[in-house]
């Protein structure tokens, strides 16, 4: 496995030398990740600086770290104010200072199309998740710390997909603070070609009406057809592949149901004493109000 020498940095490193990122780049290091949101001091006010410095200097930037986890929407938000489109290709989830994640913070950056992770230590996943395997599946950037080189590989995580290692908490390096991390480069490259997808093809609201509608109607398997049809990016991991999966059979479950009442309703007589025909009338607005109508 290749690892990618990166660094991270919050609000508190503040401004960083523009000369710093080059001479950076050239030591080695070749991925940055920024902090998007930090507690409450809120929106980091140097993400734009941080980013575009990160980027002029020849390092990736695949995304970045959010605390605490439930200000995701928020930091997607300050992103876009920040630096545009495309949104990042992955946010991370920092789990520590009592404060953690659950599936919908999961679910919501996947279905936003940025790539959810898992950023903790193992005793703040104990202390905070409670040791929970529900994200065995969940990208984890792992943070424990030890001296020496760079690591030539990755830890074990009972608990998650462990891509990225933060290895050595606050360092100096050319006159600024950084955190030490190594990532898979798979993982790294995986998330670029992510990004690029997002910036020449963007899924817009008329697309995601479009898989909402599948999802109901299609059956099982119109979704991975339309995604592929479509080329839109696939960025899902295993276990919200899953969940979509699921929620779209139990949807198309539900559309079979209401068909087949809509039947039995239409086959009552009106005059038979079992409705009336205002009650008749009434279930069959209920459900022609049910139905979905596909976008063009």
């Amino acid at each position: 496995m290749t690892l990618l020498r990166t660094l991270d940095a919050s609000a508190y490193t503040g401004e960083i030398a523009p000369a710093a990122w080059p001479a950076l780049r050239s030591s080695g290091i070749s991925v940055f990740i920024p902090q998007i949101w930090g507690g409450p001091s809120g929106p980091n006010p140097y993400l734009a600086q941080h980013v575009a410095g990160a980027r002029a200097g020849g390092l990736r930037v695949p995304g970045g770290y959010v605390w605490p986890p439930s200000r995701w929407a928020d930091a997607l938000t300050h992103w876009r104010a920040q630096l545009g489109d495309p949104l990042p290709a992955a946010v991370w989830l920092d789990v520590e200072a009592g404060a953690g994640f659950d599936g919908a913070m999961v679910s919501g950056l996947a279905m936003a199309g940025v790539q959810p992770g898992n950023y903790c230590s193992p005793s703040t996943w104990r202390e905070i998740m409670g040791n929970t395997t529900a994200f065995l599946n969940l990208p984890t950037w792992l943070a424990t710390y030890r001296s020496g080189d760079w690591p030539a590989s990755l830890p074990t995580f009972a608990y998650g997909r462990v891509v990225g290692w933060q290895w050595q908490g606050t360092t100096t390096l050319l006159d600024e603070s950084y955190d030490l991390s190594v990532f898979d480069a798979g993982f790294i490259q995986a998330l670029q070609e992510q990004e690029d997808d997002m910036a020449t093809d963007p899924i817009d609201k008329t697309r995601i009406e479009r898989l909402c509608w599948l999802a109901v109607h299609g059956g099982p398997g119109a979704i991975d057809e339309y995604v592929d049809d479509s080329h839109m990016p696939r960025t899902y991991t295993q276990e919200v592949k899953e969940t979509v999966d699921a929620t779209m059979a139990a949807l198309h479950q539900l559309a079979t149901r209401v068909t087949q009442l809509e039947a039995k309703v239409a086959a009552v007589p009106t005059g038979s004493g079992q409705l009336t025909p205002q009650q008749v009338a009434s279930i069959k607005a209920i459900i022609a109000g049910s139905k979905v109508t596909p976008p063009q």
